[in-house]
Order: C-alpha cells, then structure tokens, then sequence
C-alpha cells in the first residue's frame, strides 16, 4: 500500500501534458486528482479512450460516456487490476483491458457485419458499470431475469463485466470462474429489441 500511495504521489507531481489540458479542465477536481494520478502509460490510455468516445455519433451517448468513464475513474475502478487467469501473470487494470480493446477493431465473429462498431461497445461497456441503471432487457422480451443480474454484476463486480462482456464482444467467447467457456450467440441481433443496446442484446 505504501508502494502504490508513493507511486501515485510520483505520478502527480508530473506536469499534465498540453495535449490534455483540455480534457482534463473539463473534470472535476477529484477526477483531475485521479488522472494526475495515473502514470504517463495510463494517462495516454484514458486520453485515446476519451478521444474515441469524444466522436461517438450521438450526442447524448457521447456525453454520457465521457462524463462515465470520469466517474469511474474518479471512483477508483479503471485502476482495478482484472483476473488474468495465471499467477505469474501482471494482471492489466480496467483501463489497460479498455484501452486495448479500443486499439483492436476486430470484434468477434459476426458481430462488424451486425454493424457494430469497436468504439460503440466499449461505449456501452462503460455506461454499463458507470450507470448499471442503463442496463435494459428492452421492450417485450423474457431476459427479465439475466438483465437483473446483468446490472447486479455492473454495479457490484464491474472488474468482472468488463473481462466477461470485452471477452466476449472481441473473442466470442470468455472462459467463467468453474472452468467453463462461454460461447457468444448473435442469433439476437438479426431482430433488434426497442430499447435494448446491443451489448445488452449480446450479453443477455
């Protein structure tokens, strides 16, 4: 613990770069603190993670998700360290699992003919675990059930959300806690659900 308050004290008395300064002006003062915070590495990971969302389409949805992924840094969750599966492994924080994703635009099979988009999951991704009310089973559907432990897991293990839901969206498929691979289905998307995003769609 004293290593990591002495790293985190290190890593503020970095100047922010210029190239920042506006993305950074626009936080409030607990989230300035967590970003001065983060080493260089992980300030240039939120930076291309806020770019990206900074050119969502719309509107709403780019707001939202930028103000999100301030409140989850703000909050201490992008710096989570995830399971790698292996002990010998440096397991990466949420931000790294984030930012590398982003930097991948392959999604898993069947999902780019789908129309979907790199930067359009991830942005749901970090709707979900900043606001787990986002989290909908949409209008007429039967996924009344997983939707509400779709949002109980968004709120209470977002660490886990994001190695299920990235695993899943960029591999199709994501091995679970008793050894089990779980496989991506898009049979749902071919009929969309009013309401329902489509990571909602894939992960319910």
């Amino acid at each position: 613990m004293l290593f990591r308050s002495t790293a985190r004290a290190q890593n503020a008395a970095v100047p922010v770069r210029p190239e920042h300064e506006n993305m950074v002006t626009a936080m409030n003062p607990a989230q300035r603190q967590a970003f001065r915070e983060l080493s260089e590495g992980d300030r240039q990971n939120y930076a291309q993670l806020h770019d990206q969302f900074a050119h969502l389409p719309e509107d709403a949805t780019r707001k939202a998700t930028v103000a999100g992924l301030a409140a989850l840094l703000e909050r201490g969750v992008l710096q989570r360290r995830t399971n790698s599966g292996r002990a010998s492994d440096v397991a990466p924080t949420v931000l790294q699992v984030l930012a590398s994703r982003s930097q991948a635009s392959t999604l898993a099979p069947g999902l780019k003919e789908q129309g979907l988009s790199a930067a359009g999951q991830l942005a749901n991704i970090v709707n979900h675990i900043a606001y787990p009310d986002k989290v909908f089973q949409g209008e007429g559907t039967n996924t009344c059930v997983v939707a509400s432990l779709q949002t109980l897991m968004a709120q209470q293990d977002p660490v886990e959300y994001v190695r299920l839901a990235t695993g899943l969206v960029w591999e199709g498929r994501v091995r679970l806690h008793n050894d089990e691979v779980l496989h991506l289905d898009t049979r749902h998307l071919e009929d969309p659900v009013r309401g329902r995003s489509s990571t909602d769609s894939l992960l319910q």
